[in-house]
Parts: structure tokens; sequence; C-alpha cells
């Protein structure tokens, strides 16, 4: 089976966070942050495994002191670096060291209009100081995205949200709530396959709407072959969709290596293991990589190589990392 090299990591800088949002899937505990000279370390190991882009999450990157210092050299080093952030520590001060410091973008979580991103974020008056943080880096120059992770919760405000990006000038960047992490009591606010779909649809008419005038994105989606005019054949090698352990990774603020931010399976630790024996050598990765091993509707889909569904949902939601994705609006084949 050939796969692609790996390409974009994201890396949570920090356990830290100002916050306690209800859908967080990064573990409630903090944990023993990796240091400044072995992140250093994680930077040049990503370097020389050819990764493109970094995207640094947390817990909340503005809590860690050595932020700005690690992004520089994180695009010293050639990679395209990109943050998100809950917006509440950012000031004009800090939105300059972004603009000046080699970050592509910065994406602001913004998960519904006042009280309802309030309280799915445990946090009041965090939605005012969102839109302070987006009207701050879009001062500084910097490329903003607003982003909201969807859950039945806040799926009526879509529109709402869309058009705050509008108004504010930014861009839009989505997912979908996963049931893992803290979010595991909220499995029965995960969209429904039709709503999810519903989603998709919203976003590619806007898409033709704008024609590029606004970047709109969609991350941990691998349907985009099911919204093709002209579906793709079978093939033995995978050419899109799920690219966990495939063309990205995750590194958890201590250290772990995991096929993506929400498929928490530890394949080793940075301080351990080397990362590109990991990902030269991984068990766990080369069976990611062989979409044969996808059971259910996954596995008879004729898009399974396009698209292999979410592994991280089949894993939160059925048990099983391989199962089908419950989350698919298509009927069994295709």
């Amino acid at each position: 089976m050939v796969w692609h090299g790996l390409y974009s990591v994201t890396w949570n800088v920090t356990s830290k966070c100002n916050f306690s949002c209800e859908h967080c899937y990064v573990p409630s505990s903090e944990q023993r942050d990796l240091s400044h000279r072995e992140a250093k370390r994680l930077l040049g190991q990503l370097a020389d495994l050819g990764a493109e882009e970094l995207y640094i999450s947390g817990g909340e990157p503005l809590m860690r002191g050595d932020l700005f210092d690690l992004i520089g050299h994180a695009a010293d080093l050639g990679l395209r670096v990109a943050a998100i952030t809950n917006g509440w520590h950012l000031t004009r001060e800090k939105a300059l060291l972004f603009k000046n410091g080699g970050v592509d973008h910065v994406s602001v979580s913004v998960d519904g209009i006042g009280r309802t991103h309030d309280e799915f974020r445990n946090k009041t008056r965090s939605f005012e100081r969102c839109v302070r943080a987006i009207r701050l880096l879009k001062e500084a120059g910097v490329k903003t995205y607003l982003s909201p992770t969807f859950s039945k919760h806040n799926i009526d405000e879509l529109p709402a949200l869309f058009s705050l990006a509008l108004d504010l000038g930014v861009n839009f960047s989505t997912k979908v709530m996963i049931p893992m992490g803290q979010a595991r009591a909220l499995s029965e606010y995960c969209l429904s396959p039709d709503e999810q779909k519903g989603l998709y649809e919203y976003l590619r008419a806007k898409k033709a709407e704008f024609d590029g005038k606004i970047d709109i994105v969609t991350t941990c989606n691998p349907y985009s072959v099911l919204f093709s005019g002209k579906r793709k054949l079978a093939s033995d090698r995978i050419r899109g969709g799920c690219t966990a352990g495939v063309s990205i990774l995750c590194i958890s603020a201590d250290g772990n290596i995991l096929p993506c931010s929400r498929l928490q399976i530890a394949l080793g630790n940075v301080r351990e293991v080397s990362l590109p024996d990991i990902w030269y050598s991984s068990e766990y990765l080369a069976m990611l990589r062989d979409r044969d091993n996808l059971r259910g509707k996954c596995g008879a889909c004729r898009y399974k190589n396009w698209c292999g569904g979410c592994r991280a949902m089949a894993l939160a939601r059925l048990g099983d990392h391989f199962a089908e994705d419950p989350s698919c609006w298509i009927e069994e084949g295709g």
C-alpha cells in the first residue's frame, strides 16, 4: 500500500487553558508540556520529515510563554505555521507578534452568537472577547478565520456565524463535534447524518456564491468525493478523505504521537522515540493506510480510498476505529 508523506502536523503546545469547553477533546488534567529544548528538537524532526504545515493548538497556545519564539523557529525551518486560539488573551501586541513572527493565519474559535458561545465555552463575555480578538488580528494584517465546531447545540446558528465572518471581513473554517474527551457526555448532540450533509451542502453553496472572495474550509471532513458531480472509480491507493496517519499527525502537549488530533491512539512519545521511526515503522499507521481494513458500510464503499469515513468518529461512537463512520449519509456500497 502506497501512502503520501507527512504533510501536516497539529501540535498542542500546552495543556494549560483558561476555558473548560463542553466539547473539548483534550484531557482535562494538565500534562507535563514539552520543554523549550524538547519542543525545538520536535520541530527539527518535523522539518527533517518534510512536513509542510504546522498547526499550533492547545489548551490555549497563548498561555505558553515561549510561543512566539517557537513559531519563529518553525517558520525559519520552512514550516507554514498556523495557530488557533480562544481569543481571550489576544492583545494588540500579540496580534503584531503573530503578524511579524511568520504565522500564515490564525483561527479564533467562535461556537455561537453571544450567549450560545458563552454557555458552550463556560466563560462569560468570551464571545465579546472573540470578536475583539478577530478585529485585533485583522488590524494587524493577520489572515484570520472564524472557526466554529458544530453540533446540535449550535447548528441552527450556522447562517448567523457565517454572516458574522462576512461582517468582520474574515474567512470561515469549520469542523463537527466528535464525542471524545470532555465531549463524551455529549454524544446525543452529534450531528445526524442528514444534519452533517446539510452543513456541507450549505458551505459548498456559499463557496460557489462567494467564489474565492473569502476562504471557506472544513477540517476533519473526508466526504468531498460524495459531493463530486463526477464520482471517482475504485482505486487501490488512498487518494483523499481521512488523512489520519496517512499525511497528518498530532503531537499532544506531553509529547504523545497521535494519528490525528481527535484519533487519540498513542503511538509513542517524542521524549522516548524518534518521530521518523513512528512514521515509517508503526504497525497501527500501516493499518490506517490500508483501507481494506475498514469494516461495515465504509469497508464496502466504492469510494473508500477517496473518503474512508472519519476514523475518530467511528472510534468515539462505535468503539472501533475501523468501523463504518456513523455520521455518513450515503447508502450501503456508495
